[in-house]
């Protein structure tokens, strides 16, 4: 594989004889096709094959988390991080059915700490109430705290901004998506720095 920044080549892409040729985040880059295709169908391969599918279709519903919770400079790098991230969460039984279990479901990865947020549901409406923390250099109140709210039955995502990091304080009521049913629903919440380069492990908030 080969890099190459050319005005001549700028534009090529697909193949040339054995080369193909693409763009990667802003980067030309050359590959040689290979000689023979192995399609290796081993139960521990279709296994991972399957998994990747399933989060592979999940990170469609999760575009924009997956940009605030795993920042990157393009996109594709922060949907990648977002799918290997995921891949742990479904379960293939013998007969090679995927299963998810969204309890483990991860919005967002980095250094930041988690942010203490519980939830207080009525009806169709959601508050949020965001307690106190430390501040460090890893808990700022410039921190921004979103929820993410997941149906898997509808199927829909959604992101909601809680507020800042900035005391104890409860949020002014809202309502969740036309369409959601809590009785499918999970709720997630994490933290991204002021500059959006930095992001807490999200966690999962279950109703009180």
């Amino acid at each position: 594989m080969a890099i190459f920044e050319s005005s001549l080549f700028f534009r090529l892409r697909n193949s040339l004889g054995n080369v193909v040729t693409y763009t990667y985040c802003g980067k030309g880059v050359l590959r040689g096709k290979p000689l023979c295709v192995r399609n290796p169908r081993t139960p521990a391969q279709q296994v991972v094959r399957l998994r990747f599918k399933a989060a592979g279709r999940l990170s469609a519903y999760f575009r924009k988390v997956a940009l605030l919770g795993f920042p990157a400079s393009y996109a594709v790098q922060s949907h990648n991080a977002f799918v290997g991230a995921n891949l742990s969460i479904f379960d293939v039984d013998e007969n090679m059915q995927v299963r998810p279990d969204y309890r483990r479901l991860v919005c967002s990865q980095g250094k930041l700490e988690k942010p203490a947020v519980s939830l207080r549901i009525s009806g169709y409406r959601i508050r949020a109430e965001v307690s106190e923390q430390q501040l460090s250099a890893y808990c700022s109140h410039t921190d921004t705290i979103y929820a993410v709210l997941w149906d898997c039955q509808y199927p829909g995502c959604c992101i909601v901004k809680i507020g800042k990091r900035q005391g104890r304080y409860t949020t002014a009521p809202f309502a969740y998506p036309d369409g959601f049913d809590l009785r499918h629903m999970f709720i997630y919440a994490f933290a991204v720095s002021a500059n959006g380069k930095q992001a807490s492990p999200s966690v999962l908030l279950f109703p009180e």
